[in-house]
């Protein structure tokens, strides 16, 4: 895996070591609201109102930023340090992006015997599939799938073995069910409106339109129309469908304008299928 410079492991500068007054510059139009810069700043330099600002009388330049950064949002004053690259001379495969996709395959290929690199330009591996440490909490990066023993990540790490410690025991899981949750979400909109399911929100006409929409996408949603598009067409319920945006960027990271319907309808069946059995590891990630 390529590392980021050591001013990404928590090297911090003073002001005083820098000539210039703006030490990090923010590309607000590239911002996705992630917010990992601000969990990973260790100077409270960064905050978040939906989008990423920077409060420059704070930063220190340290990088943390850069490297945490999914869209390169992030301009140093400076050109960042290039690091040694760990490297063989060469491998069997090269697996492009360390997020759960890349993990799997290269952890299937390494287990199969062969000879495998894992390159990603972020200063953590995961993607939207792990945790920040973010005032002693563990944050996900955000990736909304169940981890359980019954899901599809939960299979495939049994296939591998990865279920089993040392000492024998499978990992351990805790549910929605465990802790007493009956919904996988609640919904809270800007001008404090609060909901504990997508059925509660809803009118009784708008619901039976967006079980339509599930309904008809289970037997095979178009995949070249948007997932706020093909809901529309059965109901364009503007609360619905800002709905439908946070799904889609929760689940994927892109908006429900950029989603496939088709892709938007497996996450919906998914999300359903696992219940309140949806669960993560006991520790996190």
């Amino acid at each position: 895996m390529v590392k980021p410079s050591s001013a990404a492991t928590g090297t911090c500068w003073s002001r005083a070591n820098h000539s210039s007054e703006q030490l990090m510059r923010l590309l607000h139009e590239c911002c996705s609201g992630c917010a990992y810069c601000v969990m990973v700043c260790p100077q409270n330099a960064l905050m978040t109102d939906g989008w990423a600002y920077l409060l420059s009388e704070r930063c220190t330049d340290c990088n943390l930023c850069y490297y945490a950064c999914p869209n390169r949002c992030f301009v140093p004053d400076t050109k960042p340090y290039s690091p040694r690259r760990n490297v063989a001379q060469s491998y069997d495969v090269l697996v492009i992006g360390a997020g759960i996709g890349g993990l799997m395959t290269a952890a299937a290929l390494a287990c199969r015997g062969h000879c495998v690199a894992v390159f990603e330009q972020l200063g953590f591996p995961g993607g939207r599939y792990t945790e920040l440490s973010y005032r002693g909490a563990a944050v996900t990066t955000a990736a909304w799938t169940s981890l359980g023993p019954k899901s599809h990540i939960g299979r495939f790490l049994a296939e591998l073995g990865i279920d089993q410690n040392p000492e024998g025991g499978g990992l351990r899981y805790i549910s929605l069910h465990d802790i007493g949750l009956r919904e996988q979400y609640a919904i809270r909109f800007p001008d404090g409106r609060h909901y504990s399911s997508l059925q509660q929100m809803l009118p009784s006409e708008v619901y039976r339109a967006w079980m339509r929409a599930v309904a008809r996408g289970r037997r095979g949603a178009p995949e070249d129309v948007s997932a706020h598009d093909y809901v529309a067409s059965f109901c364009p319920n503007t609360d619905l469908l800002a709905v439908v945006d946070a799904i889609a960027i929760t689940a994927s990271g892109v908006s429900s304008r950029s989603m496939p319907a088709h892709e938007f309808i497996q996450i919906v069946l998914d999300s359903a299928a696992a219940g309140t059995d949806f669960a993560m590891p006991a520790g996190g990630v």
